[in-house]
């Protein structure tokens, strides 16, 4: 990353953060300064590092009697250019390269809690899963002398960077006392002059393609030769002191930034929770005005469409025109139609209704579904490979709430089967188990056959058209009569019986075709919104 793309961060820090990964985009934009040298100004009088591998060099030389044998970062390894006063070394260049290990025999005498002040901390990578700190003291167990003994773990001092090398790949840490690791982990002894710290943040940001480049497929690995390998950017010993300084400083900053955004993003799924589910009772033009706001994940959007689908059913999506007329006449004329037809009444008259879930325009009127639809259950047969028609079952319901287009299964045609046979427009519903009360409306040219598990509610579609009630079996005002209706049901099983206790907000005629209309505007939307989301 070049400055000038810093500079355009910052100026626009608060649009940034907001973006899904911003704060951990600013996290990686940090460290990738840091470790190319641009994080903080260079200083002559600091030295150069070259002058430090050398120190290093002599100094390995004069304790071992032998130089270090890793060879030096060649030019086409280097993946950017650093300063004149850095230099690109190997990791075994740097500090002493050591792994864990494990007591050769099972017995669990040689483990103890940490409270044993007479063994030592023996850490494994679950132990970092939830470390907050770069400095670690110690794990959920401690290894005894006899069982340190008897491992190749080799006990580390103070200072030593721990880095978690078998999946998962990159849990960093720093010694704060004597402590020693299973074979989980390759651990670093820096040399003199190479600050602890400066390899924490150093493997913090080389983690990610350090997991992508280990070997294995039932888990990954890093050995510890080709640990001792990974390249590493070296300053200065005092420039690595300015640039921990500075790295944590900014990730300071940027912890608050986070905490911040969390708290606001717990407010906002608050304010948007409310908002969504109070449309359909309230003004909607807010929430309909503030759409980029208050849409920010896949769950608000979820809200969102159910709370659109409740405003349509509700009134509030569409204007009202009194030319339209009114419901009253029209339901009035079937229902005595329907009584005429019947040998007794059995429905639920809306005369005895008490309570309705919510005010309606006055146009509107309020019906229970055993009052002006029918309801039939579906053909029991087993499903074939092939045959005559399509056998619509109720794991054809996607989760969607429509027809699912492939995996069709068939039957034969005969004088029974015909009596289930679908007409375009028809609504389903299911009665039973995981998806019960989902509706889809059948709207195929093809022959197809319905199954028992389903049951199909039929109307008159002069007076209600299907598309109008599939948008009302999507909203709230259909759900929350719906689980009502079965609460305390170990298997949900929604029958004719329940269903026709439902309750429908119908409007006139023309008003629902304009609402269907205006619904799939809004889905539109929706589908834009997704495609936002998932980028």
């Amino acid at each position: 990353m070049i400055l000038d793309d810093v500079k355009t961060v910052v100026d626009n820090i608060e649009d940034f953060i907001e973006l899904p990964d911003g704060i951990k985009q600013l996290r990686k934009m940090v460290l990738n300064l840091a470790f190319s040298g641009k994080l903080v100004p260079q200083d002559s009088i600091e030295g150069t590092a070259d002058y430090l591998y050398k120190k290093i060099q002599n100094e390995s030389v004069v304790k071992t009697k032998k130089s270090l044998q890793l060879s030096l970062v060649r030019d086409d390894e280097s993946p950017f250019k650093l300063p004149d006063s850095w230099m690109w070394l190997r990791l075994g260049n740097i500090g002493k390269i050591v792994g864990g290990g494990t007591p050769s025999t099972s017995n669990k005498h040689f483990f103890t809690d940490p409270s044993d002040i007479d063994s030592v901390p023996w850490l494994a990578p679950a132990d970092m899963r939830k470390q907050t700190s770069m400095y670690i003291s110690h794990g959920k167990q401690n290894i005894t002398q006899l069982g340190l003994n008897s491992s190749s773990a080799t006990l580390m001092p103070e200072g030593s960077v721990i880095f978690s090398s078998r999946a998962p790949i990159g849990y960093v840490g720093i010694a704060v006392n004597k402590l020693t690791t299973n074979q989980g982990f390759k651990s670093i002894i820096p040399f003199d002059g190479i600050k602890p710290e400066y390899i924490y943040w150093y493997l913090k940001f080389r983690a990610p393609d350090i997991n992508d480049r280990a070997p294995g497929t039932t888990f990954k690995e890093i050995s510890g030769s080709a640990f001792s390998k990974e390249i590493i950017s070296l300053p200065p010993t005092q420039e690595q002191v300015r640039i921990v300084e500075k790295i944590s400083q900014v990730m300071e900053y940027l912890d608050k930034l986070e905490r911040k955004k969390t708290e606001r993003e717990k407010i906002r799924a608050s304010l948007t929770h409310s908002a969504m589910h109070s449309l359909g009772v309230g003004d909607a033009d807010i929430a309909l005005q503030n759409l980029e706001d208050l849409v920010k994940t896949s769950s608000d959007l979820k809200e969102l469409e159910k709370s659109v689908l409740t405003l349509a059913v509700s009134g509030k999506l569409v204007s009202h025109d009194s030319n339209e007329g009114d419901t009253n006449d029209f339901y009035f004329r079937i229902h005595r139609d329907n009584l005429g037809r019947k040998k007794k009444n059995e429905v639920i008259m809306p005369e005895d209704i008490n309570k309705t879930p919510f005010n309606i325009p006055n146009t509107w009127k309020w019906v229970s579904l055993g009052d002006i639809c029918g309801f039939e259950y579906g053909f029991t047969d087993s499903a074939k490979d092939e045959g005559d028609a399509r056998f619509v079952r109720i794991t054809d319901i996607g989760n969607d709430s429509r027809l699912i287009s492939e995996n069709h299964k068939f039957i034969e045609l005969n004088d029974e089967s015909k009596k289930s046979m679908l007409r375009e427009g028809d609504a389903l519903v299911a009665r039973i188990g995981a998806t019960f009360g989902r509706t889809i409306l059948f709207k195929e040219k093809y022959p197809a056959v319905y199954a028992s598990y389903l049951i199909r509610i039929t109307f008159d579609k002069n007076f209600l058209l299907p598309d109008y009630y599939w948008i009302f079996a999507q909203s709230n005002a259909y759900w929350d009569q719906a689980l009502s209706l079965v609460s305390g049901s170990a298997q949900p099983q929604f029958n004719a019986n329940l269903i026709k206790k439902i309750l429908l907000p119908v409007p006139p005629h023309a008003e629902q075709i304009r609402i269907v209309k205006k619904v799939e505007e809004m889905m539109e939307l929706m589908r834009s919104l997704s495609s936002i989301l998932s980028r």
